[in-house]
């Protein structure tokens, strides 16, 4: 999963949450919500269970 492996990468690299530009951390919380929507969705269709929790 590449793209699992990039949006941690991501993650690991950027502020999300404490972000003070307010447009920025807009942009990231989207970039995150796509992110999760995509995950779920390859999961789904390959027929995996998500937890609701890690």
């Amino acid at each position: 999963m590449d793209l699992a492996q990039r949006f941690s990468s991501f993650y690991a690299a950027h502020h999300i949450l404490s972000e003070e530009n307010a447009s920025l951390r807009a942009a990231r919380l989207t970039l995150c919500a796509l992110a999760l929507a995509q995950i779920q969705s390859t999961l789904t269709l390959l027929g995996i269970e998500i937890p609701e929790r890690m």
